[in-house]
């Protein structure tokens, strides 16, 4: 940045100066129904003016400081390069770029200038709704979760039709008003912070300060929120019980998932059976607990390549007690199985939609079928595994950490795949009977 001059020095001052009459004279309340009417709307020209207003009525007037080789002003963020903004505004407003040019005093100039000559607009009951859902998607959000976190949330919910790009300038503008905060960075309705004292992170983009300072734990701060919104939006979001929302458009979306998932794979699964028909007895013999009848049972399908997936969940109340895996792949005119297991799980859900964490510092996410194969869930598991000719069986205590006894799978078992299951677990039976024989006549030699 060459040295500044008189010239330079006195645009400067005469742009800062300008600002600040324009802000006096702009009316706040006409500003906020333009952000908020912006948002069905999609009109980004009414939406960044009440963040520049608020930026502007906390600004002082000042002479240009720069450090280095910095082209921006450290106290307003004036590019010294264009001081009228013209190329800075009608970049962001078409294009969306430029977005670390945000908060400056030549963006805030032309930002209310332009805002005058537009018509004036009302909001209605849609873009109270989409605010509404936006806060509580951020009331909701993990502890740590950055605004990057959150502005995916609200994307994949589909609560605005808008991109990454817009969506993060609707966060800005929030935590410009202060609502989106954190504790030792406050938003400009409080607090004037210079330029080059936001405190960014490298890597971070500096779009709106304090924006990428702010960390699900901070919340919103519902008394800025109060200054700003009219009655109305402000009783909308106290009457939108905390959460709601969000579980609501994540069950229908995971039900949306799941019949798709239903649809593709089934064809390979013929009847409700298992390929492996294990009564209790049986599955007491791997340590296994039985299927109650009055659980319920959701059935997942899916196909990898020309592997043929089932999961069948089994439910008691919201909790999941069992799950059933099996694998099937085409031969000749049917499909053979190849893989099974039975897993007992102890796992409590909302809604038999999301799996609750096991601590306080987890999170409740959509269960999935490669969730439940985690061991945070598993009690006790059998897996038998049925390939070219090669039985194996495996059995595993989750709880007490260790691999439980069997026998060897003899050659012929393995040679009749199912069938040689049944005979290997007939076989483990007669062995555990005459245990506990063996047992009896020690306990009583002479008989009972």
């Amino acid at each position: 940045m060459k040295k500044l001059t008189a010239s330079d020095i006195k645009k400067h001052n005469r742009s800062v100066g300008r600002l600040i009459k324009v802000a006096e004279k702009s009316d706040q309340n006409k500003l906020v129904n333009g952000f908020l009417y912006s948002l069905s709307t999609g009109r980004i020209e009414y939406m960044t003016a009440i963040a520049s207003y608020i930026y502007a009525k906390k600004l002082i007037k000042h002479d240009p400081l720069m450090i280095g080789r910095s082209s921006f002003c450290q106290i307003c963020g004036m590019d010294m390069r264009s001081v009228d903004g013209r190329l800075v505004y009608e970049s962001i407003v078409k294009y969306l770029d430029g977005l670390d040019h945000m908060q400056t005093a030549d963006y805030a100039l032309r930002d209310l200038m332009n805002y005058k000559t537009l018509p004036e607009v009302k909001y209605t009951k849609e873009d109270a709704d989409i605010l509404c859902k936006i806060l509580d998607v951020a009331r909701n959000m993990g502890p740590n979760n950055k605004y990057t976190a959150l502005q995916k949330k609200i994307t994949g919910l589909k609560i605005i039709k808008a991109n990454a790009g817009r969506i993060n300038l609707i966060l800005g503008v929030l935590s410009t008003m202060g609502i989106l905060e954190a504790p030792d960075r406050r938003g400009y309705n409080e607090v004037f912070t210079p330029f080059g004292e936001r405190g960014f992170d490298g890597y971070e983009t500096d779009n709106f300060y304090p924006l990428v300072h702010w960390r699900g734990k901070y919340g919103v701060d519902e008394e800025n929120l109060r200054k700003f919104f009219p009655e109305d939006v402000i009783n909308s979001f106290d009457g939108m019980k905390s959460g709601d929302f969000i579980l609501q458009r994540e069950q229908e979306s995971l039900s949306k998932g799941r019949e798709v998932r239903k649809s593709r794979g089934s064809e390979a699964f013929d009847s409700d059976e298992s390929c492996l028909k294990l009564d209790d007895l049986m599955r007491c013999c791997y340590g296994l607990s039985p299927v109650d009848p009055s659980w319920d049972v959701e059935v997942v399908y899916s196909v990898t390549h020309s592997i043929y997936k089932r999961t069948k969940v089994f439910f008691e109340g919201e909790g999941i007690k069992k799950v059933i895996y099996e694998e099937r792949t085409p031969s000749g005119e049917g499909y053979v199985p190849i893989n099974y297991s039975e897993r007992d799980i102890s796992a409590k859900t909302e809604g038999r939609y999301f799996l609750l964490p096991k601590t306080p510092r987890g999170r409740k996410k959509p269960w999935t079928v490669s969730l439940l194969d985690s061991p945070t869930y598993i009690r006790q598991a059998l897996r038998v595994y049925i390939m070219a000719g090669k039985l194996i069986i495996d059995s595993y205590d989750y709880v007490n950490d260790f691999r439980v006894p069997l026998p060897h799978v003899t050659a012929e078992e393995s040679r009749e795949g199912v069938k040689g299951f049944y005979r290997y677990t007939e076989r483990i039976m007669g062995s555990m009977s005459e245990s506990s024989n063996d047992a009896d006549r020690e306990l009583y030699p002479e008989g009972r």
